[in-house]
C-alpha cells in the first residue's frame, strides 16, 4: 500500500488549541488523516482549533485545498477520540517524502513516531 502510516503517543501542545494525544497519522497520496484524543478528559475539539495547514518534504511545503473533517468516536467508557481528514490534496504527493504535518502553523515532525511497515 502507498499509504504511510505512523503510530505513537506523541503529545502536542499549543497556546490556543487544547492539548492533545496523538495515536496515529496516515498519510496516502491524496489526503493525510490524524487519530488523537484530548489530554485533559472532558475536553471538546473542535474543527476551528484544530487545522493541517501544510506538508513538509524535504525541499518544500505543501499545501492543499481547505476540505476537513473531524470525527469523533465516544466508547464505552466515554473516552472520546478523534479522527481529523484534510485532503483532497491539490496535487498527488508521495507519503514517502513527507517529513512533517503542518498544524495551526507548527510543525508535527514525523519521526516522533514509529512507522509501521
Amino acid at each position: 500500500s502507498i499509504t504511510r502510516v505512523y503510530t505513537g503517543d506523541v503529545v502536542f501542545e499549543q497556546e490556543r488549541m487544547p492539548s492533545i494525544c496523538i495515536s496515529q497519522v496516515r498519510i496516502s497520496p491524496f489526503e493525510v488523516e490524524m487519530d488523537f484524543t484530548a489530554l485533559e478528559e472532558g475536553t471538546q475539539i473542535s474543527l476551528e482549533q484544530l487545522e493541517i495547514g501544510s506538508l513538509m518534504t524535504g525541499e518544500k511545503e505543501i499545501t492543499w485545498a481547505d476540505r476537513s473533517g473531524l470525527r469523533t468516536v465516544t466508547d464505552e467508557a466515554g473516552h472520546t477520540g478523534y479522527t481529523l481528514r484534510e485532503g483532497p490534496f491539490r496535487q498527488i504527493v508521495d507519503p514517502r517524502a513527507i517529513t512533517a504535518i503542518g498544524i495551526n502553523g507548527e510543525w508535527l515532525e514525523l519521526s516522533r513516531f514509529t512507522l509501521q511497515e
